[in-house]
């Protein structure tokens, strides 16, 4: 029997720095952070947020949304897929980037 994988990812949060943009074989791509937070209670029973940042990438008419609309601390859902990227860094050693490849965005 072979297994279901899903690679879904949804999530509400603001931006977190402002958006950058490029164009490669011309399609627009943006890149920025999303801050989501998690409530939690401390040892004291008081309530407590952690914060988690992602990274996000948007093409084309997203890309175009966030250029129109999206700025520092604007809420927005993101819908789409993890995606990793490797790269070798100036010392030779292999780095890792973990981003959301975006298929959906909702202005909140």
């Amino acid at each position: 029997m072979e297994i279901l994988n899903i690679n879904h990812v949804n999530l509400i949060g603001q931006i977190s720095n402002e958006p950058r943009f490029s164009e490669e074989n011309g399609t627009i791509k943006a890149t920025f952070s999303l801050r989501t937070n998690e409530p939690y209670l401390d040892e004291e029973g008081k309530t407590m947020r952690m914060s988690n940042w992602h990274n996000i990438v948007a093409t084309g008419r997203l890309a175009r949304l966030i250029q129109e609309l999206g700025y520092k601390s604007r809420p927005l859902g993101v819908q789409g897929r993890m995606v990793s990227r490797f790269y070798k860094n100036k010392k030779g050693l292999r780095q890792t980037i973990i981003a959301v490849e975006a298929s959906d965005l909702t202005i909140i």
